[in-house]
This record gives structure tokens, C-alpha cells and sequence, in this order.
């Protein structure tokens, strides 16, 4: 792999964010080769199928959670691969967790435009590339006094099947419960965490171990 020949693969679940960052990419490296999947299983036939070298994904793929397990899905089954996060999540842990898996750069969307081509260029030539905001994360020690939450075994249940992307209907399918009780204890949960944000709420299982990567 060169700075003149190289592939990489975007995943990103918007065409236009993957658009224009395949713009950005050919606008500096003309002959760089780019795919792009708007999918997990769309990114993994194209990694089976294609000599990739850099993979550039967001966390908004699918569901959350999964979202947060392929980078290290992509690593064990592929190795050769560089991976470059490019998402909206800010949340030090998040950040954290990723870096800690053995990302190659970690890059916001509300970073200018040019950081992920510096990303790029930094992890062709073997080093890593993380933003202002991941540099934050990576040495920040923040989160050490975040109080810890004491969950029923039924909240606990619920807060991994929502990480997991499962709908009101799925969660009380699967625990035998009407969908009023889940919608209850939803509410609960996000009252006693003080979130309804996806993100938030995954950040704080896993902090709590109801989830693990």
C-alpha cells in the first residue's frame, strides 16, 4: 500500500456522507480505488470480495451497539485492514473503547472537512490520526467520577435489548411482558439515567457491564 495505490472502503448508512468523502479522497488521491457500503453485510461482502487497505466507518450503521463491535469484527477477520472511525459520537468512552480495539484514527463529523484526509494520510504512512475531540477522550480523565446506577434485573434486560436495537414489540415478545410494561420500564430507565439518547444510554451499560464488546 502507497499513497498512490491504495483502496479504501467507506461505510456509512447516508450516500451523501459517503459521496463526499469519496470526493474528498479523489480530489487528493486520484487513484486511490473507493467502495462504499451503506451496511454491515454490504461492507463484509465487499471486504471478502476486494483487496481492501483503509476501511473509514461510521457508528450509525445498523444498530448501535453492532455498530460498536465492527470495528473489532473487521480487525479479528481481517487484519491487514486500517480502520478510521468518522462519526458524530463524542462520548469519551465510546471514543475510548474504540481506541482501546486498535482503531487507526477517530475522526468527528462536526471536524472540518479536512481531517479525515489527514487521517488518511497519516495512516497510510503508518501512524495513527485521532481529532482534537478523541485526543480529549483518549487522555481526559473525566469519567472516573460518574456516579454508579443500581439497575432491577428487568431494567437490565431492557437496556441491553434497546443497545441491541430491538423494538417495544421484540423486547416484550422475548420477556413474555405486554408492551405497556416495556414501555414502563423504559421510562424508568431513562428517568433514573437522565438520558433518551441512544449513545448516552449505551455508554452508561457499559460502564455498568450490561453490555460488553
Amino acid at each position: 500500500m502507497t499513497e498512490k495505490n491504495f483502496s479504501v472502503l467507506l461505510v456509512d448508512d447516508h450516500n451523501i456522507i459517503t459521496e463526499g468523502v469519496k470526493a474528498q479522497i479523489k480530489n487528493v488521491y486520484e487513484n486511490a480505488e473507493v467502495y462504499s457500503a451503506n451496511s454491515e453485510v454490504e461492507s463484509l461482502k465487499i471486504l471478502e470480495s476486494e483487496k481492501i487497505d483503509i476501511a473509514i466507518i461510521d457508528l450509525s450503521v445498523d444498530n448501535f451497539l453492532s455498530a460498536l463491535k465492527f470495528p473489532q469484527q473487521i480487525l479479528v477477520g481481517f487484519p491487514d485492514i486500517k480502520i478510521i472511525v468518522f462519526s458524530m459520537h463524542t462520548e469519551h468512552s465510546i471514543i475510548r473503547t474504540l481506541v482501546e480495539q486498535g482503531v487507526s484514527g477517530y475522526v468527528t463529523k462536526v471536524s472540518p472537512v479536512t481531517e479525515i484526509i489527514k487521517a488518511l494520510t497519516s495512516t497510510l504512512n503508518g501512524e495513527k490520526y485521532f481529532c482534537a475531540e478523541a485526543q480529549k477522550a483518549i487522555f481526559s480523565d473525566e469519567n472516573n467520577g460518574e456516579p454508579y446506577l443500581i439497575f432491577t434485573h428487568r431494567e437490565k434486560q431492557v437496556i441491553k435489548m434497546i443497545a441491541e436495537g430491538k423494538t417495544t414489540a421484540e423486547m416484550a415478545r422475548i420477556l413474555k411482558i405486554t408492551v405497556n410494561t416495556v414501555e414502563s420500564h423504559r421510562k424508568n430507565i431513562y428517568h433514573k439515567t437522565g438520558t433518551n439518547n441512544m449513545a448516552q444510554l449505551v455508554k452508561i451499560a457499559l460502564t455498568h457491564g450490561i453490555v460488553e464488546l
